[in-house]
This record gives C-alpha cells, structure tokens and sequence, in this order.
C-alpha cells in the first residue's frame, strides 16, 4: 500500500510570530484542511 505525505505550510494568520492569531481567512483554511482530511478516511 502506497503512503502519502501531505505538506502543510500554515493558514493565514496575523503576523509572523508564533504567537499571531489566525485572520478570518486562516480560519477558513483550517475548515476546509479538516474537511479534505476528514472525507480522506
């Protein structure tokens, strides 16, 4: 069975601290990365 690897880079957030919270848009993202890990199962 083949494995693959998904590469994640981040969602859009605030700034470039760690700490920066997500932007509406970065909330999206996370959203719609569960939904396509979700419907992967």
């Amino acid at each position: 069975m083949l494995k693959k690897i998904y590469v994640i880079r981040h969602c859009e957030a605030e700034g470039q601290s760690p700490n920066a919270l997500l932007t509406d848009v970065g909330l999206e993202q996370t959203l719609e990365l569960s939904y396509f890990f979700r419907i992967l199962i």
